[in-house]
């Protein structure tokens, strides 16, 4: 499970993403176009603990962050989660999938 300061979570940069691996559910997936690497996590898939000021209830402090940004409800507010597992795991399922470019 990947952890992360939601301070910098814009800045997160993937070394797997940069050279342009397959994503599925924010795991990495090797190929025979780019070599072959054992199936990893992405590293812009991630939660967070909310800021010290949260205005929502302190009963669902985690947030997941997928490529830099926070998922969010259909009415636009931040998704929060009890569990860092809850987070990460909605975190990988809202990934989207990436090919080869």
């Amino acid at each position: 499970m990947k952890i992360k300061d939601a301070a910098t979570a814009g800045l997160v940069r993937c070394g797997s993403c940069d050279i342009g691996f397959r994503r599925f559910e924010g795991i990495h997936i090797g190929s025979q176009r780019k070599g072959m690497i054992p199936d990893v996590p992405c590293e812009r898939v991630f939660a967070t603990r909310g800021s010290g000021n949260m205005t929502e209830d302190n009963a669902r402090p985690w947030l997941a962050y997928v490529d830099g940004a926070p998922i969010r409800k259909k009415n636009g507010d931040t998704r929060r989660f009890a569990t860092a597992k809850a987070a990460y795991a909605a975190a990988r399922k809202a990934a989207p999938k990436r090919r080869h470019p």
